[in-house]
């Protein structure tokens, strides 16, 4: 695991559990990101981080919640996760 996901994936569970969702929001996207370049480098992002599927969950979870647009929202999410992320 990269020090930059731990650091990321940490800080995302302190700010659920205060119930936080403006940090949540602001460290998943970039998160993801990172998860998508693992991909990208052909390493897998569960190279990377064996949170993967949880953060991905609470990604889609928060979408579901927070935007009006959720299903094109999930949607597009869900169009980025590998077959064993699903």
């Amino acid at each position: 695991m990269t020090t930059e996901i731990a650091a990321a994936e940490t800080h995302i569970r302190i700010a659920l559990e205060k119930g936080n969702l403006g940090d949540f929001a602001k460290c998943i996207a970039p998160l993801c990101e990172l998860y998508y370049q693992a991909d990208k480098c052909g390493d897998g992002a569960h190279a990377w981080s064996e949170n993967v599927c949880e953060f991905m969950a609470y990604r889609i979870l928060h979408g579901m919640i927070e935007e009006r647009d959720y299903l094109i929202n999930t949607s597009s999410s869900m169009c980025h996760l590998t077959a064993r992320q699903r």
